[in-house]
């Protein structure tokens, strides 16, 4: 089977699915990336009501595309993060300014992705993890050694539990990692991504232009963990120029 041409959606969430669905065909595309929230696909529904599920795949039947994955970038955002304002942009509008709530939502809808994909035939969730420590990027007030290894641990608790979700479903969860917030290089994180071990756990880099670590240490970063299952996905042209 050739590699599929699928488009993202998540730019245009706001955008009625058959009309997406319609634009996506006429652009050329074999399939769509479906994002979580918006008027795409809700998880939560998808999880549980097989009529939603059926009306969804048989409008991507209607124009011949497919879909193997769903995103939910800003769910995972709404895990990791915590009391920040800018959450009220991701979560539903009756959790503003509630963080706890926000967070508690964002686990269990996490876990609906999970079973959703399943249920759509999809192999792999994309997303973030969010981070509690991202904050603390500029130097001042200055940030213990303590707060960094304090706030990785958040991540893996928090994440373990919708993991293992994702594993007993036989779904990958394909972190988009930034290299800024996720610090792949740092050896906090290779403890953490070890402790992650779940057959679910592939990670795809995406680079940007101005981002100022090379994908490379995130190559030997995942050599090192000796894990198949930690897939890394990079770009065409960055695979290409290494002749692979």
């Amino acid at each position: 089977m050739s590699r599929l041409i699928t488009l993202m959606s998540c730019q245009w969430a706001d955008m009625e699915l058959e009309e997406l669905f319609c634009k996506a065909k006429a652009m050329g595309y074999d399939g769509v990336e479906l994002a979580c929230w918006g008027s795409h696909l809700d998880p939560k529904r998808a999880a549980l009501d097989d009529a939603y599920v059926a009306e969804v795949k048989a409008l991507l039947a209607k124009y011949d595309l497919k879909c193997v994955a769903l995103c939910a970038h800003i769910i995972g955002q709404c895990v990791g993060d915590y009391n920040d304002p800018r959450l009220n942009n991701f979560a539903p509008p009756q959790l503003a300014d509630q963080p706890d709530a926000i967070r508690a939502w964002a686990v269990e809808t996490m876990k609906y992705c999970a079973i959703a994909a399943k249920r759509m035939n999809c192999y792999v969730v994309t997303g973030f993890t969010g981070s509690p420590i991202w904050k603390y990027l500029y130097s001042f007030p200055q940030t213990t050694e303590e707060m960094i290894t304090a706030g990785y641990q958040e991540i893996y608790d928090l994440w373990v539990p919708i993991l293992d979700v994702f594993k007993e479903n036989g779904i990958r969860f394909a972190l988009e990692v930034h290299p800024e917030p996720s610090d792949l290089a740092g050896n906090k994180a290779r403890a953490v991504f070890a402790g992650f071990y779940r057959p679910c756990v592939p990670c795809s880099y995406e680079r940007r232009s101005g981002d100022f670590r090379r994908p490379e240490r995130a190559v030997r970063l995942l050599y090192r963990l000796r894990r198949p299952e930690k897939r890394l996905e990079l770009p065409l042209s960055w695979a290409r120029g290494r002749g692979f």
